[in-house]
């Protein structure tokens, strides 16, 4: 792969905690397309997703957990070490397979557990509670910058430790250039701002058929539907790492009228936003 290949690489950190399970964690079902990691310190944990049978995770090891749906039940005196973050190329397509929880010994795998307590230690004096979410957290420069340069660290380790386990990367090499620049462009763009395809392919030098046509080849939907995917996936992420309002994720992702979100959400998730934060 090339170099710009790996630039492409969409990461970002939504949280890393070491310590006792929050109590709305403990126990329940929940839906993410988010990459969860968690070391077992103490007490334990029964996992079951769809397509694999109930596991269980002890002290000293590690889970990949499974994605984007599982259940699980913690002991109420477990403890661990957790990172929660997004690691996908453009599109929003996985890196690795997520659709088993993989466990293994954490002493066979230390650079993984070093790195991911360094992140855990800069976080937590500013981000005190084990169930908070960065995104919506107020945040100085310095300590974003610093953050982000313990990340990855952390993924190199991670990805290191997903291939030993027989669960290579899911490479996607040759992208064409003008996809990628799509894609930065829409990802630095507030869901309340107005952006239509025709300025897009405007800004690429390209008609809106042969954008549409060049989404179609890359990511298999037209440019309005990744727009909508993306806005979808946020919604997901505000509805399930967050304590916000429906109301306040409706106007965070551009909706005038709350009533406008919910039948959005309903016709593309076919549940309301009420019932898909409350997990299945």
């Amino acid at each position: 792969m090339r170099f710009a290949d790996w630039a492409s690489l969409d990461y970002h950190l939504f949280w890393a905690y070491d310590g006792t399970v929050a109590p709305s964690a403990i126990g329940g079902t929940f839906q993410s397309r988010d990459v969860s990691c968690w070391l077992i310190r103490k007490g334990s944990v029964v996992l079951k997703s769809p397509g694999q049978g109930p596991v269980s995770v002890h002290p000293g090891q590690w889970v990949f957990v499974a994605s984007p749906e599982r259940h699980q039940q913690f002991t109420p005196d477990a403890q661990l070490l957790s990172v929660h973050f997004q690691l996908t190329w453009p599109g929003h397509e996985p890196v690795v397979d997520l659709s088993k929880n993989r466990i293994f010994p954490a002493a066979d795998f230390p650079a993984l557990e070093r790195t991911a307590r360094a992140l855990a230690r800069v976080i937590a004096p500013r981000f005190p509670g084990a169930d908070a979410f960065l995104p919506t957290k107020p945040c100085q420069r310095q300590h974003y910058l610093r953050i982000q340069s313990l990340l990855p660290p952390f993924l190199n380790a991670y990805l290191d430790v997903q291939e030993t386990l027989g669960n290579p990367l899911l490479l996607r090499a040759g992208q064409d250039e003008r996809l990628l620049q799509m894609i930065a462009q829409l990802d630095r763009v507030s869901f309340k701002q107005t952006l239509t395809t025709e300025a897009i392919a405007a800004s690429l030098g390209v008609s809106r058929s042969q954008l549409d046509a060049l989404c179609h080849a890359q990511l298999g939907v037209s440019a309005r539907r990744y727009i909508e995917r993306r806005r979808l996936y946020a919604a997901e992420q505000l509805l399930t790492q967050t304590g916000r309002s429906i109301k306040e994720v409706a106007m965070e992702l551009g909706f005038r009228h709350t009533s406008h979100f919910c039948l959005w959400f309903n016709r593309l998730k076919g549940t309301t936003p009420t019932a898909f934060r409350e997990g299945p």
